[in-house]
């Protein structure tokens, strides 16, 4: 999961808005293919991993800025409610 992640925080989605919602398809297919519950799915987290999870560290560089979003997309305490790479 964590791959995933780090690699969706790396794509320069032009919609930010859209960015929980299309990160959600990817959580349905990794649940169908894990067996996992998608009750189970918190803001871009699965529950057995949250205390992991709640750890993401942002990637900074010249490159690329992280910053928080003037427009809510997700709780504070979740990665996806940041811009920019994330090492989770």
């Amino acid at each position: 999961w964590s791959g995933f992640i780090y690699r969706y925080s790396n794509c320069e989605i032009t919609k930010t808005k859209d960015r929980l919602i299309a990160f959600s398809g990817i959580a349905q297919r990794y649940a169908q293919d894990q067996g996992l519950n998608l009750n189970d799915y918190l803001a871009g987290i699965w529950r057995q991993d949250l205390p992991d999870n709640l750890l993401f560290k942002a990637c900074h560089n010249k490159l690329s800025g992280i910053y928080r979003s003037d427009e809510y997309r997700a709780p504070s305490w979740s990665w996806i409610s940041l811009e920019g790479p994330i090492h989770s």
